[in-house]
């Protein structure tokens, strides 16, 4: 004679806040079925969970079957968990609404890519745009920030190289333009390389040396030639392109240093693209003296001839000397801007174009060393 079948676990009585079993791809996670409902996901609703059962356990606890990889849930369920915390925190039970860090393995696009797709499956806006973030930078005393970081290869070399000479950025503009703009000054001198370089290059250019034919001068060895005199009034573009969209920035800030003329002597907008045809205005500078040099680049040189002095009589060192001087002209000749409101959204392209009045008084833009911060989207 054979014995009867096992009884299958009974459900369990019903409880105010259920302990809810997800079977994701042959691994269980438990859940009170209160913190799945606060998370906000769209997949997980209360309608759902009250019905859907694909199982019990021996202990008799409704078990929902999910054809997932267990690994990238693993993250999802920790995002659930801090959602729902935060929520309740709040008082808010709208996932959207809370923002929540997600650790990750550093560099790992392929796994921010992989939980993109559970989030857009699991219905998580809030953990999709968590995801869209890899890196974020503010403004600091290094002046380090997106441009600075693609020069280091990512951040994963101590060796900084120019960001345009790498190929990682493009930088374009009016002086790629010769039909239209042929005329215009520093026409020739603005296409070459050195010049688009300089617009994007961090504190190593331009080089600044002593004179050693002139104890206590100096000269400047090399400088942008993209934005010049008389730019505020025209609308000649100077675009710097993150190309195919590996990388993307949402900006907070920028910053740019000046070291020829009259500084930045007029208005200019800085602008955002995604396709580089579409251009939203980040931030409109008008009347705007941060680096305007009334006596022209001779008030640099008055000040760094001043402490050039002073610094070889107690140190004769010309390579130290010149690491003095870009210290000052990043410290007192860039400026960085907030932008406010904050923008929203991801830009591949950004731009800066003069934006005075075209028949006004002529009016300088000598910008260059363009930093942006803020927060980064790699593909």
């Amino acid at each position: 004679m054979f014995g009867s079948a096992p009884a299958p676990a009974p459900a369990p009585k019903a409880e105010k806040d259920p302990i809810v079993g997800l079977d994701v791809g042959g691994t269980l996670f438990y859940f009170r079925m209160s913190n799945l409902i606060k998370s906000g996901s769209d997949y997980f609703s209360k309608a759902r969970l009250d019905k859907e059962v694909s199982y019990r356990d021996s202990h008799g606890r409704k078990i929902i079957f999910i054809q997932r990889s267990p690994e990238r849930f693993a993250y999802v369920r920790d995002y659930l968990i801090a959602a729902a915390a935060a929520a309740a925190k709040s008082g808010d039970d709208k996932e959207e609404d809370v923002s929540i860090t997600l650790r990750l393995p550093p560099n790992d696009l392929v796994l921010r890519r992989n939980l993109r797709e559970e989030a857009e499956f699991f219905g998580l806006p809030g953990m999709t745009a968590a995801l869209q973030v890899s890196q974020t930078f503010a403004p600091s005393q290094t002046n380090r920030g997106v441009l600075y970081w693609l020069g280091t290869n990512r951040g994963s070399s101590d060796k900084y190289e120019n960001p345009y000479a790498m190929g990682v950025v493009n930088v374009t503009g009016w002086m790629d333009d010769e039909e239209e703009n042929d005329e215009e000054d520093m026409f020739e001198l603005a296409r070459f390389a050195r010049s688009r370089e300089t617009f994007v290059h961090y504190r190593l250019k331009p080089v600044v040396q002593a004179v050693k034919k002139q104890p206590g001068e100096w000269e400047m060895e090399q400088f942008s030639c993209l934005q010049w005199c008389k730019h505020a009034n025209k609308r000649l573009p100077v675009i710097v392109d993150f190309l195919e969209n590996t990388i993307m920035v949402r900006p907070t800030h920028y910053s740019l240093r000046v070291s020829e003329c009259m500084g930045l002597a007029g208005d200019w907008n800085l602008e955002g693209s995604v396709d580089g045809k579409s251009w939203d205005v980040l931030h409109a500078a008008r009347d705007d003296d941060s680096l305007k040099m009334d006596e022209g680049n001779d008030e640099i040189k008055a000040q760094l001839t001043k402490t050039l002095a002073f610094y070889n009589d107690h140190v004769q060192n010309d390579e130290l000397s010149a690491d003095v001087l870009l210290t000052i002209l990043e410290q007192d000749y860039r400026h960085s801007w907030k932008l406010d409101p904050p923008p929203t959204k991801f830009y591949r392209f950004f731009r800066l174009i003069g934006a005075s009045d075209e028949k006004g008084e002529d009016a300088c833009l000598h910008g260059e060393g363009l930093e942006l911060y803020g927060a980064v989207y790699e593909e």
